[in-house]
C-alpha cells in the first residue's frame, strides 16, 4: 500500500484539484493522510467534504506547527509500504503511483521521482523539468540541487524507519534537499522514472517563493558539505558521465556545475579539463552562474 502525505496550510485555492488528482490514480491501493496545519481559509471544508466521501482519506486537524512537523507527524502514522509526497497546489498525473510502484519492483532503489511539468494558476504549462535518470547524473545533481521535485517523490517506509529518518534534522528551509542527501548518506539508492508523472504549480503565493532567500543560504551549505564528503565518488561519477557519447545538454550542464564545485571546495582540477569537452552554451551559462554566485 502507498501512504500519501499531503500537508495543507491555507491551500484552498488549488486543494480541490490536488486531492482529485490523487483520488483519480490508476493505482488505488493507497491511504491519503491530509494534515490541515492550522488553515484559516476554506481548506477544512474541502478536506472534510472529500473525507466523508472516501474512506481512504485520513485527516489531522490542529493548530499551525509548520511543514516539517506536519510531514514527520503524517509519516509516523502511515501504514503503507511506500510514502508518496504531495503538495496542496500541485497535480499528480493519473499513472504516477502505478509507475512508481512498478519502478520499485523492477529496480533496487529506496526513493524514486520523475520528470515534471511546471504549470501556472490556470493549469497552463509554462515549462518542463527533466530530472537526471543516469545514476552518475543523479549523484552529480545531488551536489547542486534536489534531483527531483519534492511533491513527486515516493520512498520506502522500511528504509525510513530503519535509519531513523526525519525531516528537518539539520535544515528547516531546504528540508527536502537535506533529506535526499541524508538518504544517500545512509546508503539509499536514488532513481528517477524517465517519464512525466507530476505537475508542479509555480505562483507568487507558493511556499517556494516565500522561503527562497533562507532556502538558498542553506542550499549553499549543503552543497559544500556534500562535495567535501563525497569528492572521490563525485570525481568518478563525473569521469563516467563525461565518457557518455549520448550525454544530454542537461547532463552536460550538471557535469560542469558539479566539477566547478569540486574545484571550488576541494581543489579538484577536473573542471578545467571538462571545459574542452562541453557544449559552448553550457560553458557560458556555467560561467554566468559562477560570477553571479548561484553556484
Amino acid at each position: 500500500m502507498v501512504s500519501v502525505i499531503l500537508p495543507v496550510f491555507n491551500g484552498g485555492e488549488y486543494l480541490d484539484a490536488a486531492i482529485r488528482s490523487i483520488l483519480n490514480q490508476s493505482y488505488t491501493n493507497f491511504e491519503l493522510i491530509i494534515v490541515n496545519d492550522g488553515s484559516t481559509d476554506n481548506s477544512s471544508d474541502i478536506i472534510n467534504a472529500y473525507a466523508e466521501q472516501d474512506g481512504r482519506i485520513l485527516v489531522i486537524e490542529r493548530e499551525n506547527k509548520g511543514l516539517v512537523y506536519s510531514l514527520n507527524e503524517a509519516i509516523a502514522m502511515a501504514e503503507g509500504d511506500y510514502i508518496a509526497r504531495m503538495d496542496a497546489d500541485d497535480l499528480a498525473m493519473p499513472l504516477r503511483f502505478e509507475k512508481q510502484v512498478k519502478y520499485f519492483l523492477d529496480n533496487d532503489v529506496e526513493i524514486v521521482g520523475g520528470h515534471y511539468l511546471i504549470i501556472d494558476k490556470e493549469d497552463k504549462i509554462v515549462d518542463t523539468c527533466i530530472v537526471p535518470v543516469d545514476p552518475n547524473a543523479i549523484i552529480a545533481c545531488l551536489s547542486i540541487c534536489p534531483p527531483f521535485a519534492h511533491g513527486s517523490v515516493m520512498f520506502k517506509k522500511k528504509f525510513w524507519q530503519a535509519n531513523n529518518m526525519h525531516y528537518g534534522k539539520r535544515f528547516q528551509e531546504a528540508e527536502d534537499y537535506s533529506l535526499w542527501q541524508d538518504f544517500f548518506n545512509k546508503g539509499g539508492r536514488l532513481g528517477n522514472i524517465d517519464e512525466f508523472i507530476f505537475s508542479y504549480r509555480l505562483h507568487e503565493d507558493s511556499f517556494t517563493f516565500r522561503k527562497l532567500k533562507k532556502m538558498n543560504a542553506e542550499v549553499k551549505v549543503l552543497r559544500r558539505i556534500f562535495v567535501k564528503q563525497y569528492k572521490n565518488e563525485l570525481h568518478r561519477s563525473l569521469i563516467e558521465l563525461a565518457a557518455l557519447k549520448s550525454r544530454s545538454l542537461f547532463e552536460d550542464a550538471l557535469l560542469l556545475e558539479c566539477a566547478y564545485l569540486l574545484t571550488k571546495h576541494c581543489g579538484d582540477m577536473l573542471f578545467f579539463s571538462l571545459l574542452k569537452r562541453s557544449v559552448k552554451k553550457n560553458i557560458g551559462l556555467t560561467i554566468m552562474k559562477i560570477f553571479s554566485g548561484k553556484i
